[in-house]
């Protein structure tokens, strides 16, 4: 489905129990011309996750749909999801995108993943651990503000800075490991951390 200029598509698939392909979809939504879908829980432009309309509490966004970035506030506040699995072909996670989701526990990010925003997973109160890719130099304030089931964390080894607030009331976090390449850890990054026994370093950080 495409709006007036032939950019807006609206794709996934929804709570059917047979998601075989059935409609062919034009190439500017940036979709794998080989997918076809009739349904219309994946609201994409260009390649952008605008946001999920769909039913799934476990949602295995499909590799054909060709996106590449996840737009602000796509998941927010959905409440009803409860895990999450994201195609290695997304770069760029924009921010809120799935800020209040609060009983997601499990979220899979892509390898490929070199943008991570503002407040994208804050308060996902159930989530309790994360992956955070490698390729990820930098990644935004408040990151996990409000995560307070979050327990374990994969800093990515190529991570330079720490964002402002990033682990702010994560108050299951016991421990946590910062890479060797990170110079900088922003203001009060892990206020409200009050089971944090120990960050393990291996340098000398700039605290701001």
């Amino acid at each position: 489905m495409q709006n007036k200029k032939g950019k807006l598509s609206l794709f996934g698939g929804g709570n059917k129990k047979n998601n075989s392909p059935v409609a062919s979809l034009g190439k500017k939504s940036g979709l794998n011309s080989n997918f076809k879908d009739p349904s219309s829980d994946y609201l994409i432009n260009d390649g952008s996750l605008i946001k999920y309309n769909g039913n799934e509490t476990h949602v295995n966004i499909p590799v054909e749909l060709g996106i590449t970035k996840i737009e602000q506030k796509a998941f927010y506040r959905r409440t009803d999801i409860k895990s999450i699995v994201i195609p290695d072909n997304v770069t760029s996670i924009a921010n809120y995108a799935f800020s209040g989701c609060e009983n997601l526990t499990s979220i899979t990010l892509p390898a490929n993943l070199d943008f991570l925003g503002n407040y994208a997973f804050e308060k996902c109160k159930s989530l309790t651990q994360v992956n955070l890719p490698d390729l990820l130099t930098s990644v935004g304030s408040y990151l996990f503000s409000g995560c307070s089931s979050l327990v374990s964390v994969h800093l990515p080894t190529e991570l330079r800075t720490i964002g402002n607030y990033m682990f702010e009331k994560c108050e299951s976090l016991i421990t946590i490991e910062i890479p060797k390449k990170v110079s900088a850890i922003g203001w009060k990054s892990f206020s409200g951390c009050s089971t944090l026994k120990n960050i393990a370093t291996e340098f000398q950080t700039k605290y701001n």
